[in-house]
């Protein structure tokens, strides 16, 4: 009883669907447990306002010239009186500055133009001018209508400023990690004030968290004038209401003793919340306040990705960054035995979900730019290239570019939950897997899983042209639209690939873009009646090896027979029971005019036709020949073999 005959078992198909991938990828869960809307992995993938599952978009390089070494700094420096507007950044401790038309970075030179060349440097615009803190020098500031340029500010009596890190908060600017301080201490600025000696003061300086020696990672301009103080072990809030002129007097409240930040540049505002990474995760701040009067902590918000984060290097996680944009908050870590940053997770803010995880981009700092009120995202890299984010694309002007990385091609695929047709017991036979793909531009290859394990079964014969439909086929019933964009539609047979207890589907793309809006499936649920005459059953499978060929022509030649392009064998539980080659020989039937094609003639027409069908790819040529055909004494000179004496059976589709 063949696995492809369709009255198989007197059992109703069950169909099982995703129609929507809101859910998000959820992969630290077995793939049978997980909700209809959700996916067991998504790289390079993003997740729409309407659960359509589509490859992120690309980079490309701005200015077009990159740098030759890391960019330790990153910001948008905006003067609106005159009218300047330029991308600021910190590479080899040279400060470089680019306009939304330059082709090239311009070095910017003069007096205290020189930087510590490998440092984390953070850039904060504040008052028309860009501060710079370095960790190793001075404050300076950029203001192109000073002389110098770049100016360093002296320290005041008894205070340094030499900085780790810097934000611009209620009308100050606070410093942390201060040379010569302890490592709780911040300093902050006068109000609307900070570009000369007289604007520091040591009475501007506080510690936060009861001199515990619990560094100051981060700081994080919140509402309310509150400013959030992320410490390695704990997390404060200290209230810097801009009438309080004594730093003393800054009421200081303790949010958690239990979460604490790893890196500074993986806090990110979320609308009114603020995520960051902690060694337990990607925590959310709102989560935190939420729950620091019960005795359960809160969960981080990456517990579906959980496998992701425990791979973590955790000895270079301190180089990880983060930044909020068009509802995504994207976080850049170092994965394995990375040393940089070299995966980013995506959580979507509207479907609350994690879109997956991209490859292909480093980033060591994000920015945002706003050249004449365009608003985009960029990053830098350790290779000395800033990248710009081509998420603001839109999907009718989207060209093969906008889905590159600087020029360069990424592969993207989705793989979904653990189909289990309502049943999580009973084994199935597949029937059929259905794809629907609309808006979509890649050719895509579809693979099936069995009980998640490999190794996949691959059930595309040829990559699936994704953008097929885009035009009209003639004919075609009135009314329609011309220009109108269809859903392509790719439906399998999987009767052949055997049983399982729960399937999952695989799609990918080498390059160009997937958009996916659903996977759709049918299976028999064998009772456990059927099951002893499941496995007495034959099994159509292909051929697996070189090893398993030579078994075949072995077994075979004990039958009295000889495979010819053997593509697939007969299972029957465990043991070789025949073979077929489907697809490998290419049957001609020819008519050669018994008067008017002469011997030359023939062989001229053979010729032509082999070469024919070996250009189109065929293994070879099958040609039926009856017992009176002139052709039966010349074939094996042409480098035919007879098979034997055959009834040809043609069925037409």
């Amino acid at each position: 009883m063949p696995r492809y005959a369709s009255n198989l078992l007197d059992e109703p198909l069950v169909f099982d669907d995703t129609i929507t991938f809101m859910g998000g990828q959820v992969s630290d869960v077995r793939p049978n447990l997980l909700n209809k809307n959700q996916y067991s992995d998504g790289k390079n993938m993003d997740v729409d306002t309407f659960g359509t599952v589509i490859t992120r978009k690309g980079t490309e390089k701005h200015p077009s010239t990159a740098l030759g070494t890391a960019i330790q700094g990153l910001a948008y420096y905006s003067k609106p009186v005159s009218t300047v507007e330029k991308l600021a950044c910190l590479s080899n401790g040279k400060l470089y500055l680019a306009g939304a038309s330059d082709s090239s970075w311009t070095q910017v030179t003069g007096s205290n133009s020189s930087f510590n060349t490998s440092n984390m440097v953070d850039m904060v615009q504040f008052v028309d001018k860009l501060f710079i803190v370095d960790g190793a020098s001075n404050l300076r500031y950029y203001d192109p209508a000073a002389s110098p340029v770049i100016q360093e500010i002296a320290s005041p009596t008894g205070l340094n400023l030499i900085m780790d890190g810097l934000v611009s908060h209620s009308n100050r600017l606070f410093g942390f990690g201060v040379n010569g301080q302890e490592n709780d201490a911040i300093i902050h600025s006068e109000v609307i004030a900070a570009a000369t000696t007289a604007d520091w003061s040591v009475n501007q300086q506080f510690r936060v968290g009861g001199h515990s020696g619990d560094p100051v990672v981060a700081l994080y301009s919140w509402a309310n004038n509150n400013l959030v103080v992320f410490k390695e072990r704990s997390i404060y809030t200290v209230t810097t209401d801009p009438a309080l002129l004594v730093a003393a007097n800054f009421p200081i409240t303790q949010i958690s003793d239990r979460f604490g930040c790893v890196g500074r540049r993986s806090v990110a505002g979320v609308g009114g919340d603020v995520f960051f990474l902690s060694r337990f995760g990607i925590m959310s701040l709102g989560q935190i306040l939420n729950g620091a009067q019960t005795i359960v902590d809160p969960e981080p918000i990456s517990t579906p990705i959980r496998d992701y984060i425990e791979r973590i290097n955790w000895d270079h996680a301190s180089k990880a960054c983060a930044t909020f944009w068009n509802n995504r908050y994207l976080l850049s870590v170092p994965i394995d035995a990375a040393t940089t940053n070299n995966y980013t997770f995506c959580f979507n803010t509207i479907t609350r979900s994690w879109s997956g995880y991209w490859t292909g981009w480093t980033p060591s700092v994000y920015s945002e730019s706003g050249f004449g009120g365009a608003l985009r995202l960029n990053f830098g890299q350790p290779d000395g290239k800033v990248l710009k984010w081509l998420e603001y694309v839109p999907q009718q002007d989207e060209t093969d570019a906008t889905f590159k990385d600087d020029g360069v091609v990424y592969p993207s695929h989705v793989t979904t939950r653990g189909f289990v047709f309502r049943e999580q017991l009973n084994d199935k036979i597949g029937r059929n897997a259905e794809f629907e793909f609309n808006n979509s531009r890649a050719l895509v290859d579809v693979f099936q899983i069995r009980d998640d394990v490999e190794p996949e079964q691959r059930l595309n014969i040829e990559k699936i042209d994704t953008a097929a439909g885009s035009g009209v086929v003639l004919p075609k019933a009135l009314p329609f639209m011309f220009g109108q964009t269809e859903v392509v539609k790719k439906a399998y047979s999987t009767v052949s690939k055997g049983t399982f207890n729960q399937v999952q589907f695989r799609i990918e793309a080498e390059q160009n873009k997937i958009q996916l809006r659903g996977v759709k499936s049918s299976a028999i649920v064998v009772r456990f009646c059927f099951m002893e005459l499941l496995d007495k059953m034959v099994v159509v499978r292909p051929l697996k090896d070189r090893d398993e060929l030579i078994r075949l022509n072995t077994e075979a030649g004990w039958d009295d027979h000889s495979p010819v392009l053997p593509t697939h064998v007969f299972d029957k539980s465990g043991e070789l029971a025949g073979y077929a080659s489907v697809g490998q020989l290419t049957t001609i039937n020819t008519w050669f005019h018994t008067k008017r094609m002469k011997a030359r003639d023939s062989i001229i027409a053979v010729s032509a036709l082999e070469n024919m069908t070996r250009l189109s790819g065929s293994g070879g040529i099958l040609v039926p020949l009856s017992d009176k055909s002139p052709f039966l004494p010349v074939m094996g000179r042409l480098g035919y073999h007879n098979l034997g004496k055959a009834n040809m059976m043609a069925k037409v589709f």
